[in-house]
């Protein structure tokens, strides 16, 4: 428990084991033993773990639950991040979802559905195709919008985190999937805005439900996951209904489709490009003023902040029932406790 919490936060704030063992004065190779978890550090050791890493002693005796294994996905080969923050993001993962099964673990009413089987819809190589598979699978109607993503995935068996993470460069990292006991999970960064959260949703869902060709390369399996999350958001029949239109309409008509569909004005663009309800020329055109506009980095907020809502609710119902007092429900919800006492 002490070993975890200490890599947790050595990799939160972006330090290597050499370069807590300058700062901290311990040898590298007692921290990687409690790390490990093959030797306890005592009071004093703690206290200067604690001052290097700028926490709490009590950050360290934090509980984990020690019955929660994972299997973490591969991160994308373009996704920018250094070993040691890829490390943070698995550590932030694995963070949360020990808070989430121990609040769920305390009433015998906290439950969740069935887990689904992964990888069980072959890929065709047609993306239009496998987009309305994928809402075949899901449950939602071939075309149309789609509503509260989150809610969707998890109604499916699908646990969906979403990460605060802090340090720079963070935002070069959008999601990740993989299995927390044997369930599927999707993790993504809260900092991202509405519309590239869905999007990185959708994608990480096709990664899980698709069977792809093993002559399939890793860089040909992003590509493909990308543009089937957009069809899937997006649907072709949507997109003839809606492209062609001509002149200054058409941008108001991008953010429209933005605040109806959930997704950026830079996909609904790429789509219509696909699709065909635009010319090669257009396409320029617009993602020329999309660029302009610094909306490649930071597009104004037309669909709201997706959230999941189980762990509060699990949190909630034992807070109810007497099983823990607000102290505990703000250390497994991972807030203040005032901010937990204000509600």
């Amino acid at each position: 428990m002490v070993g975890q919490n200490i890599r947790y936060w050595r990799l939160r704030r972006d330090m290597t084991r050499a370069g807590l063992s300058r700062k901290s004065g311990l040898p590298t190779r007692l921290i990687a033993a409690y790390e490990n978890c093959d030797e306890n550090p005592d009071m004093q050791k703690l206290t200067v773990l604690a001052n290097a890493l700028d926490v709490r002693v009590l950050d360290f005796l934090a509980e984990r639950n020690d019955s929660v294994s994972f299997s973490h996905g591969e991160f994308r080969k373009i996704s920018g991040l250094t070993k040691n923050r890829q490390e943070y993001v698995q550590a932030a993962i694995e963070e949360y979802f020990g808070r989430f099964y121990t609040a769920m673990e305390l009433m015998p009413d906290n439950t969740l559905p069935k887990v689904p089987k992964t990888h069980v819809v072959p890929f065709s190589g047609n993306i239009e195709n496998a987009a309305l598979a994928m809402r075949f699978y899901v449950g939602v109607p071939l075309n149309g919008p789609i509503g509260n993503l989150v809610e969707l995935v998890e109604s499916l068996g699908i646990l969906v985190c979403f990460l605060d993470l802090d340090g720079q460069k963070m935002d070069s990292f959008s999601g990740e999937n993989g299995e927390v006991n044997g369930r599927p999970y999707i993790a993504v960064n809260r900092a991202m805005q509405g519309a590239r959260n869905r999007a990185t949703i959708a994608h990480e869902l096709a990664h899980i439900l698709f069977s792809w060709p093993n002559t399939m390369s890793d860089k040909e399996i992003e590509r493909n996951a990308t543009a089937i999350a957009g069809a899937f958001l997006f649907p072709a029949d949507d997109v003839r209904k809606v492209f062609p239109v001509h002149g200054s309409y058409r941008w108001k008509l991008l953010e429209n489709i933005g605040a109806e569909f959930g997704v950026s004005a830079q996909l609904a663009v790429k789509r219509a490009a696909v699709v065909g309800g635009i010319s090669k020329f257009v396409e320029a055109q617009l993602f020329k003023n999309i660029s302009s506009l610094g909306w490649r980095k930071q597009e104004p907020s037309r669909v709201p902040q997706e959230e999941s809502t189980l762990l509060e609710k699990f949190v909630q119902n034992a807070l109810r029932a007497g099983e823990i007092g607000v102290s505990r429900g703000a250390e497994l919800l991972g807030v203040p406790l005032a901010k937990l006492i204000a509600k």
